[in-house]
């Protein structure tokens, strides 16, 4: 069991480094973009994102969560860069 948890965690960091990014439209304290890792659609047609922790030092580990698990203000998401800023210059004129 624990060599095909290896096997996959090799398979996720391959893909981790090798994907596009998704950009994920924020409200913190203002608005902002985080910018994830796309991993693929899934038959909801939700992004899935792959993520990475480090378990408080502890060890390494990547996993495949939904685009909205990435921050808890994820609020919309987009795979061009130019409309995620823009989406954000207004929504920060708009309510700030």
């Amino acid at each position: 069991m624990k060599i095909l948890w290896k096997i996959k965690q090799k398979f996720l960091e391959y893909k981790y480094k090798k994907a596009k990014e998704i950009y994920i439209i924020c409200l913190w304290a203002k608005w902002g973009i985080l910018p994830a890792k796309f991993y693929k659609i899934d038959k909801n047609g939700e992004p899935l994102t792959i993520q990475w922790t480090d378990h408080n030092g502890i060890y390494e580990e990547y996993y495949i969560a939904p685009w909205y698990h990435e921050s808890t203000g994820a609020k919309f998401y987009s795979f061009n860069k130019q409309k995620a800023e823009f989406l954000v210059t207004a929504m920060c004129s708009t309510y700030f």
